[in-house]
Protein backbone atom coordinates (compact mmCIF):
# COMPACT_ATOMS: atom_id res chain seq x y z
CA UNK A 1 0.00 0.00 0.00
CA UNK A 2 2.78 2.66 0.85
CA UNK A 3 4.64 1.86 -2.66
CA UNK A 4 0.75 2.27 -4.43
CA UNK A 5 0.93 5.51 -2.48
CA UNK A 6 4.03 6.77 -3.04
CA UNK A 7 3.92 6.03 -6.76
CA UNK A 8 0.63 7.74 -6.52
CA UNK A 9 1.86 11.08 -5.31
CA UNK A 10 5.11 10.89 -7.34
CA UNK A 11 2.99 10.85 -10.87
CA UNK A 12 0.45 13.23 -9.52
CA UNK A 13 3.60 15.56 -9.20
CA UNK A 14 5.17 14.60 -12.54
CA UNK A 15 2.04 15.35 -14.07
CA UNK A 16 0.83 18.33 -12.13
CA UNK A 17 4.41 19.87 -12.28
CA UNK A 18 3.88 22.23 -15.18
CA UNK A 19 0.86 23.71 -13.26
CA UNK A 20 2.53 23.91 -9.56
CA UNK A 21 5.67 24.10 -10.39
CA UNK A 22 4.67 27.21 -12.01
CA UNK A 23 2.38 28.26 -9.34
CA UNK A 24 -0.73 27.43 -11.13
CA UNK A 25 -2.95 26.51 -8.47
CA UNK A 26 -5.08 23.47 -9.21
CA UNK A 27 -8.22 25.34 -10.40
CA UNK A 28 -6.23 26.54 -13.65
CA UNK A 29 -5.76 22.37 -14.25
CA UNK A 30 -9.08 21.12 -14.79
CA UNK A 31 -11.16 24.51 -15.79
CA UNK A 32 -9.07 26.91 -17.90
CA UNK A 33 -6.97 24.25 -19.43
CA UNK A 34 -9.15 21.71 -19.64
CA UNK A 35 -12.81 23.94 -20.11
CA UNK A 36 -15.99 21.86 -20.11
CA UNK A 37 -17.21 22.71 -22.95
CA UNK A 38 -16.18 21.40 -26.51
CA UNK A 39 -17.17 24.39 -28.51
CA UNK A 40 -14.56 26.54 -26.49
CA UNK A 41 -11.23 24.36 -26.81
CA UNK A 42 -12.28 23.62 -30.35
CA UNK A 43 -12.33 27.16 -30.99
CA UNK A 44 -9.03 27.86 -30.47
CA UNK A 45 -9.93 28.30 -26.23
CA UNK A 46 -12.05 31.17 -27.92
CA UNK A 47 -15.54 31.94 -26.54
CA UNK A 48 -15.51 35.03 -24.47
CA UNK A 49 -17.07 37.25 -27.43
CA UNK A 50 -18.96 34.39 -29.13
CA UNK A 51 -20.23 31.52 -27.09
CA UNK A 52 -23.73 31.48 -26.32
CA UNK A 53 -26.40 29.51 -24.69
CA UNK A 54 -26.17 26.76 -21.78
CA UNK A 55 -22.11 26.10 -22.08
CA UNK A 56 -21.56 29.71 -21.92
CA UNK A 57 -20.71 30.71 -18.41
CA UNK A 58 -17.39 28.72 -18.81
CA UNK A 59 -16.49 31.15 -21.00
CA UNK A 60 -18.22 34.15 -20.44
CA UNK A 61 -21.36 34.46 -18.33
CA UNK A 62 -22.60 37.13 -20.37
CA UNK A 63 -23.83 34.55 -22.71
CA UNK A 64 -26.03 32.56 -21.03
CA UNK A 65 -28.23 35.68 -21.42
CA UNK A 66 -28.73 34.43 -25.35
CA UNK A 67 -30.98 30.65 -23.79
CA UNK A 68 -34.84 30.78 -25.17
CA UNK A 69 -35.68 27.23 -23.07
CA UNK A 70 -35.02 25.21 -20.31
CA UNK A 71 -32.10 23.20 -21.07
CA UNK A 72 -29.78 20.28 -19.31
CA UNK A 73 -26.50 19.28 -20.17
CA UNK A 74 -23.45 17.06 -19.79
CA UNK A 75 -19.89 16.89 -20.69
CA UNK A 76 -17.22 14.58 -20.41
CA UNK A 77 -13.68 14.09 -20.47
CA UNK A 78 -12.49 10.02 -20.32
CA UNK A 79 -10.62 9.05 -17.83
CA UNK A 80 -7.48 6.79 -17.74
CA UNK A 81 -5.04 4.07 -16.19
CA UNK A 82 -1.48 4.75 -15.58
CA UNK A 83 1.08 2.56 -15.62
CA UNK A 84 2.49 0.93 -12.34
CA UNK A 85 -1.13 1.61 -10.96
CA UNK A 86 -4.19 -0.54 -10.58
CA UNK A 87 -5.85 -1.12 -13.75
CA UNK A 88 -9.01 -0.99 -11.93
CA UNK A 89 -8.91 2.66 -11.09
CA UNK A 90 -9.03 4.85 -13.86
CA UNK A 91 -7.48 8.92 -13.20
CA UNK A 92 -8.19 12.55 -14.73
CA UNK A 93 -12.20 11.68 -15.76
CA UNK A 94 -14.05 15.31 -15.20
CA UNK A 95 -17.34 15.34 -15.81
CA UNK A 96 -19.91 18.42 -15.72
CA UNK A 97 -23.75 18.40 -15.47
CA UNK A 98 -25.30 21.77 -16.47
CA UNK A 99 -28.90 23.44 -16.35
CA UNK A 100 -30.43 26.81 -17.47
CA UNK A 101 -32.59 28.52 -17.10
CA UNK A 102 -34.90 31.71 -19.15
CA UNK A 103 -36.75 34.15 -16.65
CA UNK A 104 -38.14 36.31 -18.97
CA UNK A 105 -36.67 37.69 -21.88
CA UNK A 106 -34.07 39.68 -20.36
CA UNK A 107 -33.19 37.01 -17.33
CA UNK A 108 -31.14 33.99 -17.71
CA UNK A 109 -29.38 32.18 -14.44
CA UNK A 110 -27.88 28.31 -14.72
CA UNK A 111 -26.68 26.09 -12.17
CA UNK A 112 -23.40 24.25 -12.64
CA UNK A 113 -21.34 21.08 -11.18
CA UNK A 114 -18.42 19.45 -12.19
CA UNK A 115 -15.70 17.00 -10.92
CA UNK A 116 -12.18 16.00 -11.62
CA UNK A 117 -11.27 12.49 -10.60
CA UNK A 118 -8.09 11.76 -9.39
CA UNK A 119 -8.16 8.21 -8.58
CA UNK A 120 -8.51 6.66 -4.38
CA UNK A 121 -5.27 7.39 -2.09
CA UNK A 122 -4.52 4.82 0.91
CA UNK A 123 -4.38 7.13 4.00
CA UNK A 124 -2.71 6.29 7.08
CA UNK A 125 -4.64 5.85 10.26
CA UNK A 126 -2.87 7.34 13.50
CA UNK A 127 -0.70 4.21 13.97
CA UNK A 128 0.46 4.63 9.89
CA UNK A 129 -1.34 1.66 9.08
CA UNK A 130 -2.87 2.18 5.49
CA UNK A 131 -6.15 0.56 4.87
CA UNK A 132 -8.65 3.46 4.69
CA UNK A 133 -8.99 3.98 0.59
CA UNK A 134 -10.56 7.54 -0.29
CA UNK A 135 -11.45 9.54 -3.48
CA UNK A 136 -9.71 12.66 -4.87
CA UNK A 137 -10.48 15.16 -7.43
CA UNK A 138 -11.68 18.39 -8.02
CA UNK A 139 -14.60 19.66 -7.83
CA UNK A 140 -16.49 23.25 -7.71
CA UNK A 141 -20.41 24.16 -7.46
CA UNK A 142 -21.51 27.40 -9.29
CA UNK A 143 -24.44 29.68 -9.91
CA UNK A 144 -24.38 32.02 -13.20
CA UNK A 145 -27.01 34.65 -14.12
CA UNK A 146 -27.40 36.94 -16.78
CA UNK A 147 -29.20 40.25 -18.37
CA UNK A 148 -29.79 41.19 -21.80
CA UNK A 149 -31.00 44.42 -23.39
CA UNK A 150 -31.75 44.74 -27.72
CA UNK A 151 -31.57 47.52 -29.38
CA UNK A 152 -34.30 47.13 -32.00
CA UNK A 153 -33.03 44.19 -33.44
CA UNK A 154 -29.58 45.85 -34.38
CA UNK A 155 -27.68 45.69 -31.32
CA UNK A 156 -27.23 43.49 -28.00
CA UNK A 157 -25.40 43.95 -24.85
CA UNK A 158 -25.41 41.41 -21.96
CA UNK A 159 -24.05 41.34 -18.32
CA UNK A 160 -23.10 38.13 -16.47
CA UNK A 161 -22.04 36.66 -13.56
CA UNK A 162 -20.65 33.52 -12.07
CA UNK A 163 -20.37 32.13 -8.34
CA UNK A 164 -18.33 29.74 -7.60
CA UNK A 165 -17.68 27.38 -4.52
CA UNK A 166 -14.41 25.27 -5.29
CA UNK A 167 -13.62 22.47 -3.65
CA UNK A 168 -10.42 19.82 -3.73
CA UNK A 169 -10.38 16.73 -1.72
CA UNK A 170 -6.98 15.18 -1.51
CA UNK A 171 -6.94 12.78 0.97
CA UNK A 172 -4.12 14.18 3.37
CA UNK A 173 -5.42 17.56 2.58
CA UNK A 174 -8.59 19.54 1.66
CA UNK A 175 -8.85 22.84 0.22
CA UNK A 176 -12.00 25.46 -0.70
CA UNK A 177 -12.51 28.58 -1.70
CA UNK A 178 -15.13 31.25 -3.10
CA UNK A 179 -14.70 32.87 -6.38
CA UNK A 180 -16.43 35.18 -8.95
CA UNK A 181 -16.16 35.77 -12.68
CA UNK A 182 -17.85 38.75 -14.47
CA UNK A 183 -18.65 39.07 -18.05
CA UNK A 184 -19.54 41.88 -20.83
CA UNK A 185 -21.12 40.97 -24.03
CA UNK A 186 -21.86 43.54 -27.33
CA UNK A 187 -22.90 42.76 -30.17
CA UNK A 188 -24.16 44.57 -33.50
CA UNK A 189 -25.44 43.91 -36.65
CA UNK A 190 -24.79 45.28 -39.99
CA UNK A 191 -25.39 44.39 -43.47
CA UNK A 192 -26.73 40.55 -42.55
CA UNK A 193 -23.39 40.20 -40.51
CA UNK A 194 -22.61 40.74 -36.78
CA UNK A 195 -19.59 41.42 -34.80
CA UNK A 196 -19.04 40.82 -31.28
CA UNK A 197 -17.18 42.12 -28.60
CA UNK A 198 -16.52 40.50 -25.29
CA UNK A 199 -14.45 40.73 -21.89
CA UNK A 200 -14.14 38.37 -18.61
CA UNK A 201 -12.61 38.89 -15.36
CA UNK A 202 -12.30 35.55 -13.64
CA UNK A 203 -11.51 33.95 -10.43
CA UNK A 204 -12.21 37.13 -8.05
CA UNK A 205 -12.50 36.57 -4.08
CA UNK A 206 -11.15 34.51 -1.34
CA UNK A 207 -7.67 32.70 -1.88
CA UNK A 208 -8.09 28.48 -1.68
CA UNK A 209 -7.68 27.28 2.01
CA UNK A 210 -6.11 23.89 2.67
CA UNK A 211 -6.45 22.33 5.91
CA UNK A 212 -6.21 19.01 7.27
CA UNK A 213 -8.45 17.28 10.12
CA UNK A 214 -5.89 15.06 11.08
CA UNK A 215 -3.74 14.97 14.04
CA UNK A 216 -1.14 17.29 12.07
CA UNK A 217 -3.51 20.26 11.38
CA UNK A 218 -1.85 21.98 8.78
CA UNK A 219 -3.67 24.99 7.72
CA UNK A 220 -2.21 27.37 5.13
CA UNK A 221 -3.29 29.51 2.20
CA UNK A 222 -2.74 29.89 -1.65
CA UNK A 223 -3.65 32.79 -4.06
CA UNK A 224 -5.69 31.77 -6.87
CA UNK A 225 -4.87 32.80 -10.45
CA UNK A 226 -6.95 35.33 -11.88
CA UNK A 227 -7.84 35.76 -15.49
CA UNK A 228 -8.51 38.65 -17.89
CA UNK A 229 -9.78 37.37 -21.46
CA UNK A 230 -10.64 40.00 -24.35
CA UNK A 231 -12.37 38.49 -27.42
CA UNK A 232 -13.72 39.53 -30.68
CA UNK A 233 -15.67 37.81 -33.39
CA UNK A 234 -17.27 38.37 -37.02
CA UNK A 235 -19.22 36.04 -38.86
CA UNK A 236 -22.85 35.94 -39.78
CA UNK A 237 -24.49 33.19 -37.62
CA UNK A 238 -25.24 34.86 -34.71
CA UNK A 239 -28.10 37.01 -36.94
CA UNK A 240 -31.89 36.68 -36.95
CA UNK A 241 -31.83 34.60 -39.63
CA UNK A 242 -35.84 34.13 -40.42
CA UNK A 243 -35.88 36.73 -43.11
CA UNK A 244 -32.39 36.35 -44.39
CA UNK A 245 -31.67 32.96 -46.47
CA UNK A 246 -28.23 31.86 -44.99
CA UNK A 247 -27.50 27.94 -45.68
CA UNK A 248 -23.87 28.29 -44.94
CA UNK A 249 -22.96 30.20 -41.85
CA UNK A 250 -19.28 31.17 -40.97
CA UNK A 251 -17.49 33.18 -37.76
CA UNK A 252 -14.31 33.75 -37.10
CA UNK A 253 -13.01 34.35 -33.41
CA UNK A 254 -9.91 35.95 -31.77
CA UNK A 255 -9.13 36.25 -28.02
CA UNK A 256 -6.21 37.34 -25.53
CA UNK A 257 -5.81 35.77 -22.31
CA UNK A 258 -3.61 36.81 -19.46
CA UNK A 259 -3.61 35.99 -15.83
CA UNK A 260 -3.17 39.12 -14.28
CA UNK A 261 -0.38 39.72 -12.31
CA UNK A 262 0.23 39.21 -8.48
CA UNK A 263 2.48 39.58 -5.64
CA UNK A 264 3.39 36.05 -5.91
CA UNK A 265 2.59 34.52 -9.63
CA UNK A 266 4.29 35.91 -12.60
CA UNK A 267 2.76 36.33 -15.80
CA UNK A 268 2.83 32.39 -17.02
CA UNK A 269 -0.53 32.22 -19.04
CA UNK A 270 -0.67 34.66 -21.77
CA UNK A 271 -2.06 33.41 -25.36
CA UNK A 272 -3.66 33.95 -28.10
CA UNK A 273 -6.53 31.68 -29.56
CA UNK A 274 -8.16 31.92 -32.72
CA UNK A 275 -11.06 29.88 -34.33
CA UNK A 276 -13.09 29.79 -37.06
CA UNK A 277 -16.56 27.89 -37.87
CA UNK A 278 -18.47 26.80 -40.57
CA UNK A 279 -22.77 26.18 -39.72
CA UNK A 280 -24.86 24.34 -42.65
CA UNK A 281 -28.35 25.03 -42.61
CA UNK A 282 -27.44 26.38 -38.78
CA UNK A 283 -27.47 22.39 -37.88
CA UNK A 284 -24.50 20.84 -38.51
CA UNK A 285 -21.03 22.77 -37.73
CA UNK A 286 -17.28 22.18 -38.03
CA UNK A 287 -14.92 24.00 -36.00
CA UNK A 288 -11.06 24.57 -36.33
CA UNK A 289 -8.80 26.54 -33.93
CA UNK A 290 -5.20 27.44 -32.85
CA UNK A 291 -3.53 28.27 -29.86
CA UNK A 292 -0.71 30.60 -29.44
CA UNK A 293 1.82 30.60 -26.42
CA UNK A 294 2.69 34.38 -26.21
CA UNK A 295 4.99 33.78 -23.00
CA UNK A 296 8.66 33.52 -24.11
CA UNK A 297 9.66 32.94 -20.20
CA UNK A 298 10.84 29.32 -19.80
CA UNK A 299 8.45 26.61 -19.69
CA UNK A 300 7.28 22.70 -18.68
CA UNK A 301 4.79 23.23 -21.35
CA UNK A 302 4.08 25.24 -24.15
CA UNK A 303 0.29 26.25 -23.95
CA UNK A 304 -0.05 25.67 -27.52
CA UNK A 305 -1.37 23.34 -31.15
CA UNK A 306 -4.29 22.77 -33.04
CA UNK A 307 -7.36 22.35 -31.88
CA UNK A 308 -10.68 21.12 -33.80
CA UNK A 309 -14.46 19.74 -33.24
CA UNK A 310 -17.85 19.36 -34.71
CA UNK A 311 -21.32 18.87 -34.09
CA UNK A 312 -24.92 19.07 -34.32
CA UNK A 313 -28.42 20.34 -33.09
CA UNK A 314 -31.81 18.77 -34.34
CA UNK A 315 -33.34 20.82 -37.12
CA UNK A 316 -36.64 20.83 -35.40
CA UNK A 317 -37.67 19.72 -32.22
CA UNK A 318 -38.90 16.42 -31.85
CA UNK A 319 -41.66 14.65 -30.01
CA UNK A 320 -40.51 12.76 -26.90
CA UNK A 321 -43.20 13.24 -24.15
CA UNK A 322 -42.95 17.07 -25.11
CA UNK A 323 -41.17 18.20 -28.26
CA UNK A 324 -37.31 18.84 -27.36
CA UNK A 325 -34.16 19.58 -28.86
CA UNK A 326 -31.37 18.04 -28.70
CA UNK A 327 -27.14 19.23 -29.90
CA UNK A 328 -24.14 16.86 -29.33
CA UNK A 329 -20.69 18.48 -30.18
CA UNK A 330 -17.09 16.99 -30.07
CA UNK A 331 -13.93 18.96 -29.41
CA UNK A 332 -10.29 17.93 -29.27
CA UNK A 333 -8.31 20.80 -27.14
CA UNK A 334 -4.47 21.41 -27.39
CA UNK A 335 -2.13 18.59 -26.21
CA UNK A 336 -1.66 18.92 -22.42
CA UNK A 337 1.43 15.83 -20.95
CA UNK A 338 -0.44 12.95 -20.06
CA UNK A 339 -4.00 14.33 -20.29
CA UNK A 340 -7.22 13.42 -22.55
CA UNK A 341 -8.30 16.73 -23.80
CA UNK A 342 -10.99 14.82 -26.17
CA UNK A 343 -14.11 16.55 -24.85
CA UNK A 344 -17.96 15.42 -25.73
CA UNK A 345 -21.45 17.30 -24.73
CA UNK A 346 -25.28 16.18 -24.66
CA UNK A 347 -27.94 19.04 -24.23
CA UNK A 348 -31.41 18.84 -24.16
CA UNK A 349 -33.89 21.68 -24.28
CA UNK A 350 -37.76 22.25 -24.07
CA UNK A 351 -39.93 25.10 -24.12
CA UNK A 352 -40.86 25.89 -20.53
CA UNK A 353 -44.39 27.60 -22.04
Amino acid sequence: MRIKTSLFILVFIILVKPLIGQNYPSYMYPQHLRPNDPNIVALGYTGTANRDGLFAPYSNPAGLASIDRFELGYTGIPSHTIIFFDNNNDYFGQNSISAGIPINRYLAVGLYYFNLALGELSIPDDQRNFGKKTKTGIRQYMISAALKYEFANKALISLGSNIKYLNEYFGYIDGSCVLYDFGIRYRIVSNNHSILLGLALTNFGSDMKYYSENSDKIEFKEEIIKLLKVGIAFGNSKINTENVSVKLAYEFSMEYQQNLKSDIYSDLWQTIGCGFELCLFKHLFAQVGYVYDLNHKEHDLDFKGLTYGFGFKTPEDIKIIKPISIALSYGRGIKIGMLDVDIVSISLGWKIN
